[in-house]
C-alpha cells in the first residue's frame, strides 16, 4: 500500500511539473509516430529509388527526401524512446540528441528556403542558374549542410556554457547557448526565422 502511495506521488509530482510533457499527451505522440514511421521509411526509400537525380532542378528534392529520411530513421527512434518512457537512459545522450535533432531539423527548413529561391531563379533566370549551376545550384547546398551541423556543434557540444539537462524533458530541456542573447538571437532569428519567412515569401510570390 505505501508503495502505491509512493507511486502515485510520483507520478503526480511529474505530471505536476508545467516543463514536462504529460503521460497522455507522450503515449498519443508515441503511437502516433510509431505508426507513421514505418509507411514513412518506406517510402523514402521508394522514392530515392525512384528519383532522377540527372535532372538539375530536382536534385534539391532528393536531398530533402534523404535528410528527412535521417530524421525518422536516426532522430525519431530517441524521441520514441522518451515518449514512451517519458525519460531518456542517461544524460550522456543529451549533447548528441540535441545536435541530431536541432541539425537535422535547421538543414530541412534551410534546403526548403534555398529549394524555393532556387525555384525562383530556375523561373526567371534559368540560363544563369543552368550556365554557373557549380556556383548557384551546389554552391549554396554544400554550404547549408557544411554550416548547419558544424553551428550547432560549436554551440552545444564545443561551447562553454554549462548545460544542465533534464532526461524527463524533450531534448533535454533544451541546449544552454539558447540562454544567451546574442547566440540564441543568431538562431532563432538567422537559422530559423529567416528561412521560413523566406520560404514563406518566395512560395506565394511564384506559386
Amino acid at each position: 500500500m505505501e508503495v502505491n502511495t509512493s507511486n502515485e506521488s510520483t507520478e503526480t509530482s511529474y505530471n505536476d511539473n508545467p516543463f514536462r510533457m504529460p503521460l497522455f499527451e507522450r503515449n498519443v505522440k508515441f503511437y502516433v509516430l510509431l505508426t507513421l514511421q514505418i509507411p514513412s521509411i518506406c517510402c523514402t526509400i521508394f522514392m530515392l529509388c525512384y528519383f532522377k537525380w540527372g535532372r538539375l532542378h530536382s536534385q534539391i528534392y532528393g536531398i530533402l527526401i534523404i535528410i528527412n529520411g535521417l530524421i525518422v530513421i536516426i532522430e525519431l527512434p530517441i524521441t520514441l524512446i522518451f515518449l514512451h518512457e517519458g525519460a531518456i537512459p542517461s544524460e550522456n545522450i543529451c549533447s548528441a540528441w540535441i545536435t541530431l535533432n536541432y541539425s537535422l531539423f535547421f538543414l530541412s527548413i534551410a534546403l526548403m528556403a534555398w529549394t524555393s529561391i532556387e525555384r525562383y531563379l530556375f523561373i526567371y533566370h534559368e540560363r544563369v542558374i543552368t550556365k554557373r549551376y557549380v556556383l548557384l545550384h551546389y554552391g549554396p547546398i554544400g554550404c547549408i549542410v557544411l554550416y548547419g551541423p558544424l553551428f550547432y556543434l560549436s554551440s552545444i557540444v564545443w561551447h562553454t556554457c554549462q548545460p544542465f539537462y533534464d532526461v524527463h524533458r524533450y531534448v533535454c530541456g533544451g541546449a544552454c547557448y539558447q540562454f544567451e542573447l546574442a547566440l540564441g538571437l543568431i538562431d532563432w532569428i538567422g537559422n530559423i526565422l529567416s528561412t521560413v519567412f523566406i520560404t514563406f515569401i518566395l512560395t506565394h510570390s511564384t506559386g
